[in-house]
């Protein structure tokens, strides 16, 4: 990468500094605990609303059978072949949508966007 580019890269970030501020202010604010417990949806909502915001798409899963709880959708599982079954094909599925390759032409494709504007 040309020092052009970096030194343009450079100048997109700090224009928008204090932009990225307020998001890291407001996520932050969100109380966590580790593991990710109580406050987990909150921070999944507030991801998602800013991914909203910048147009980019994203999916969002919930373990709603089990009203929220780890231990018990993770014993949902477990005990559900089927559902095993169809959970596997389809991360198989969403993983075969990346590869370095791909990552390597969006980050790019971002990099001129940013320093061409």
């Amino acid at each position: 990468m040309t020092e052009s580019r970096i030194n343009r890269i450079r100048e997109a970030v700090e224009s928008r500094s204090e932009e990225l501020v307020g998001l890291l202010e407001s996520f932050v604010a969100i109380p966590s605990e580790n593991p990710p417990g109580s406050h987990l949806r909150d921070a999944q909502a507030w991801i998602g609303d800013r991914l909203t915001d910048y147009d980019i798409p994203f999916e969002s899963h919930s373990t709603s059978r089990t009203g929220g709880d780890q231990a018990g959708a993770i014993d949902h599982v477990v005990q559900d072949q089927e559902l095993q079954n169809d959970l596997s094909q389809r991360g198989r599925a969403r993983a075969a949508q990346f590869s370095w390759q791909r990552t390597a032409q969006r980050t790019t494709e971002i990099f001129r966007t940013v320093t061409d504007q």
